[in-house]
C-alpha cells in the first residue's frame, strides 16, 4: 500500500481528534503493516504480533486526543504498540515464521541481489536477535528496521537518550559477528542520525 503524505496524515488526526472514525482508518492503514513487523521481529509470534496491533490501534484512537500537534505521529503509536506488548509478555512459543516476512514488510523495493543476502543472513541473525533482552530488541528494531535515529528511539520508547544508546551498544555487542559491520557502526552515534520504560 502507499504511503499516504504526511499532511495527509495530519488532516486526518485532526478529523480523529473530531471524532470521524473513517479518517482513524486511513491511519491505521498506513501504519498498521509497520506496527505489525516492529512487533513481529521483537516477539517472533505472528498471532501475538497481531493482538497487540490491533489492540495498539484501539488504544490510538481511543486516546488520539492527547496527541499535541508538536507529536510525530509515528513514534507516538510505537510507543502504544510496545507498552501493549510488555503488558502481554512474552508468550512461550516456537518460531511460527522467518524474519524475511518481516524484512519484506520493511521494503520491497530492495534489489533480488540484497534480497537474496537478507535471506542467507537471516536466519542465523533471527536465532541470535532472539537471545536479546526485549529492550535491546526493541532499540536494534527501531534503529535497523526503521531507520529512527536515537531521540526518535527515545520518544517511541519513552527511554531516556542515554539508556537508548547503552541498549544499542549492548545488543550490537551481543550481534557482534553475525551481521556485516556496516550494520554496527552507529552503536555510539558515531554515524549520520536520521532523525516502554527503561
Amino acid at each position: 500500500m502507499a504511503r499516504v503524505p504526511e499532511p495527509d496524515l495530519a488532516h486526518a488526526v485532526e478529523r480523529c481528534q473530531h471524532g470521524d472514525k473513517h479518517a482513524f482508518r486511513l491511519i491505521a492503514d498506513n501504519h498498521g503493516e509497520r506496527l505489525y513487523g516492529i512487533a513481529f521481529l521483537v516477539t517472533d509470534d505472528r498471532r501475538q504480533s497481531e493482538d497487540a496491533v490491533q489492540e495498539a490501534l484501539l488504544q490510538g484512537w481511543r486516546n488520539i486526543r492527547r496527541l499535541r500537534s508538536g507529536d510525530k505521529l509515528g513514534p507516538w503509536l510505537n510507543r502504544i504498540l510496545l507498552n501493549q506488548i510488555k503488558k502481554q509478555g512474552r508468550r512461550a512459543r516456537h518460531p511460527e515464521a522467518p524474519i524475511d516476512e518481516a524484512l519484506q514488510l520493511r521494503d520491497s523495493g530492495r534489489s533480488p541481489e540484497q534480497r537474496a543476502i537478507d535471506s542467507e543472513t537471516s536466519e542465523h541473525l533471527w536465532a541470535r536477535l532472539q537471545e536479546l533482552s526485549q529492550r535491546q530488541r526493541i532499540a536494534l528494531v527501531l534503529r535497523y528496521y526503521l531507520g529512527y535515529s536515537t531521540p526518535e528511539i527515545a520518544q517511541s520508547t519513552g527511554w531516556a537518550q542515554g539508556t537508548v544508546r547503552s541498549h544499542l551498544s549492548r545488543g550490537l555487542a551481543a550481534l557482534r559477528g553475525t551481521v556485516d559491520p556496516s550494520f554496527a557502526g552507529d552503536a555510539a552515534g558515531t554515524t549520520s542520525e536520521k532523525g516502554v520504560e527503561a
